[in-house]
């Protein structure tokens, strides 16, 4: 299961969709101390 999907526009450039933790992940990530606003593993993924 993806969060984020970035695949190739038929007609150039890219199509880039990210969806929103759910509710059950934002559950673990608070159980653990993590804060979901405050890093966000996606934004500072690097670039491939």
């Amino acid at each position: 299961m993806a969060r984020r999907i970035v695949i190739p526009h038929p007609r150039g450039g890219v199509i880039d969709a990210t969806a929103p933790l759910p509710p059950h992940m934002l559950q673990s990530w608070n159980l653990l101390g993590l804060e979901a606003d405050r890093f966000d593993p996606i934004e500072n993924a690097p670039e491939e």
